[in-house]
């Protein structure tokens, strides 16, 4: 339980790290700040999945078949999810940059 607990307090530091530094640094590329906001997402997920009640699950597939494959149908889902999010769609700031150069 300590794991996800670690997990929520990363992604709550990392989400507000990454926007004071987008308010800071402004003249980063847009790469940069696809790859902060990914990351911010991915690594708790990393942190929860090695967490106690969930590595259970995922060691001891054979015994926990159904809440194992749930668990990663969930996980893969909210990824690719995050990945379409932040580098298929894009944010509204390159939106507005990408609608003025036409």
């Amino acid at each position: 339980m300590r794991g996800i607990v670690i997990a929520v307090l990363v992604f709550i530091l990392g989400a507000v790290l990454t926007l004071v530094l987008e308010r800071v640094v402004k003249d980063a590329p847009e790469w940069v700040w696809r790859a902060m906001y990914t990351g911010v997402v991915v690594c708790p997920i990393g942190i929860a999945l090695l967490s106690d009640p969930c590595y259970e699950y995922l060691s001891k597939f054979k015994h926990h078949s159904i809440a194992s494959t749930l668990i990663v149908v969930a996980t893969s889902g909210v990824i690719f999810g995050v990945v379409w999010l932040f580098w298929v769609i894009g944010f509204p700031s390159s939106h507005a940059i990408h609608c003025g150069q036409l």
